[in-house]
């Protein structure tokens, strides 16, 4: 988190294993802008199997810069190999350049910031109105367009907004598209009803 609002910036690293992991002289470091900045992880630092492990800007003194950067993970050996490492771009205020999904590939920015928890979990609010807005349009059109009987019409709504909201869950799609396209669904419901009473 190389911009926030308020409080301090933030690296995380996460374990995607099951066992606890020793970080002891592991490395941090930043690099931008020709300037190099090494923070060596203390003594009995560890990650639980998936857990997660943030290190704050007032504990390893690195300031992370708005005109982008390096951050690289590196083994705790002498040669410097590099465990992990990413590239970001300028950032924008309260903007995170996460994993899409713990442990995976591709980066995003898209991901609202989620210190200490899973990237890209979508709140359960965003969610419930993502499926719910899919299932009222399908209902809507089956209904309105199709001609299907009201209560098989709600039925196959209600499987399809169910299963949409599993999915964006299990797969943790972009919590804001999430609920933008919920709205989205929602205005269509109300457009294919007023459509199909005018038929």
């Amino acid at each position: 988190m190389p911009k926030p609002d308020q409080g301090e910036e933030w690296i995380e690293l996460y374990n995607s294993g099951i066992e606890t992991v020793e970080l002891t002289d592991w490395k941090l470091v930043h690099v931008s802008q020709g300037r190099r900045f090494v923070y060596v992880i203390p003594l009995k630092t560890t990650i639980e199997g998936k857990g997660h492990q943030i290190f704050y800007a007032n504990l390893t003194k690195i300031m992370l810069s708005d005109e982008g950067g390096e951050v690289q993970l590196l083994y705790p050996d002498p040669a410097d190999v590099i465990a992990d490492m990413h590239v970001y771009g300028t950032p924008e205020f309260e903007q995170t350049s996460a994993r899409s999904y713990d442990g995976g590939d591709p980066w995003t920015t898209a991901c609202e910031p989620t210190p200490n928890a899973g990237n890209c979990i979508a709140p359960f609010t965003h969610v419930g109105v993502f499926g719910i807005g899919l299932g009222l349009m399908i209902a809507a059109i089956s209904a309105f367009i199709i001609g299907l009987a009201m209560p098989t019409a709600l039925l196959l709504g209600g499987i399809v907004g169910i299963v949409a909201g599993l999915i964006a869950m299990t797969f943790r799609l972009g919590n804001n598209n999430l609920l933008i396209i919920g709205i989205a669904a929602n205005l269509l419901a109300a457009l294919f009803v007023f459509l199909g009473k005018r038929k």
